[in-house]
């Protein structure tokens, strides 16, 4: 293991020397940072930033992700686009009655 690591150690200090950059490796790092910006505006949100949230928020966000927001006191008349869960309660008549 402890050569591996010198022999890792070796192969970055010749690879990730401060030599200039060529006109190829410079346009590939700026069509990637072109893609990681496109990829963040699609998302809405930077996945390379620190956020620090409470367990409440990151909770909430993982509710609304899966099962979309509730806006209480909408008076837009606007409506939540997933339907209500199926009840699984039977109605009163099905249900057997029992004699004691």
């Amino acid at each position: 293991i402890n050569l591996q690591k010198e022999e890792n150690i070796k192969r970055n200090a010749i690879n990730m020397a401060d030599k200039p950059l060529s006109e190829e490796a410079k346009r590939a790092v700026q069509a990637a940072k072109q893609d990681e910006a496109n990829h963040s505006n699609q998302l809405g949100y930077n996945p390379y930033e620190v956020r620090k949230v409470t367990a409440g928020q990151a909770s909430t966000a993982s509710v609304a992700m899966a099962h979309g927001s509730i806006n209480a006191g909408n008076q837009g008349g606007t409506s939540n686009s997933a339907p209500p869960p199926a009840s699984s309660a039977a109605p009163a008549a099905a249900l057997p009655t029992v004699q004691s």
